[in-house]
């Protein structure tokens, strides 16, 4: 008996190590190409956009949204595929679902570390999944990486939309004479007064 406690003393800090190697490594490796992921993919989008730029420019900023929206749905399967298996390692922590009364820690479901990873990524906040343990530092670095390529994409799509969104459609009739009242104010005002 006497041994097994001073096994348990041994072991404990081994485990816990553990749990930050593989929780560190995860969360490092994670964050790289969650990082890469946007920076890569948004540079390949750029670069497939600009050789289609014969199309007819508002098709391209819907490519644009559409890569961007599935290059974010990817940074989230990959947040998602990493609390599942940090999970795997007691030590590590979980994701508790608070709406279903429990003693005991629930069965894992991949799709609800997927869930809780877009709503983490998204900066929502729900609150029926929260993480217990040290996976809670992943969870909140993942909010801020979430919120900085968010912040990233919308640049992006700013820039595609003022690039091929013109406000003017330049296959409509008389599309090149501009509107004299926007053009002058002088007039829109006497005409308002």
């Amino acid at each position: 008996m006497r041994y097994f406690a001073h096994a348990e003393l041994v072991i404990a800090p081994i485990y816990r190590l553990e749990c930050q190697y593989t929780g560190g490594c995860g969360h490092l490796i994670v964050g790289v190409t969650g990082r890469l992921d946007s920076y890569e993919g948004l540079s390949l989008l750029n670069q497939w956009l600009r050789v289609r730029a014969q199309e007819q420019r508002r098709k391209l900023v819907l490519y644009s949204i559409t890569g961007v929206i599935c290059l974010h749905l990817l940074e989230i399967w990959l947040f998602g595929i990493a609390y599942y298996v940090l999970q795997l390692f007691p030590a590590c922590g979980y994701i508790k679902n608070v709406s279903i009364a429990q003693i005991s820690r629930p069965p894992q479901h991949f799709l609800d570390d997927i869930y809780f990873s877009s709503v983490v990524f998204s900066s929502v906040g729900f609150g029926d999944l929260i993480p217990v343990g040290p996976i809670r530092f992943m969870a909140g670095t993942q909010g801020l990486v979430g919120l900085v390529l968010i912040g990233w994409s919308a640049s992006f799509t700013y820039l595609e939309m003022q690039r091929n969104w013109p406000l003017s459609d330049p296959d409509a009739p008389n599309s090149s004479t501009p509107n004299p009242e926007i053009s002058n104010p002088e007039t829109s005002n006497k005409k308002g007064a």
